[in-house]
């Protein structure tokens, strides 16, 4: 996940307090850290558990605002790109 300083409105430092100060994230240890206009973070566990725990929220918005506008056929599809799309991304 790549967090702009800009997107969130605060400042470079309160950024970062902004991001890791829960642990649910942490900077990521392969950034370069060189470029300066953003902030790579990674989830830590408590993060991962806090996603898996908001998930069911999530999920049922998800399926109550988009879901209801797709049927079986383009669900599928839909499902398989996405698929797709975080295979390429993962590696």
């Amino acid at each position: 996940m790549k967090l702009h300083p800009g997107d969130c409105h605060h400042d470079r430092k309160s950024t970062d307090y902004l991001h890791y100060s829960q642990g649910l994230t942490k900077p990521n240890p392969g950034e370069n850290t060189s470029d300066r206009r953003g902030t790579y973070a990674v989830l830590t566990e408590a993060g991962l558990e806090m996603q898996q725990k908001m998930w069911k929220a999530y999920s049922e918005g998800i399926a109550e605002y988009f879901g209801c506008y797709l049927d079986d056929e383009e669900l599928q599809v839909m499902q398989r790109v996405l698929k797709r799309m975080l295979a390429a991304a993962s590696k």
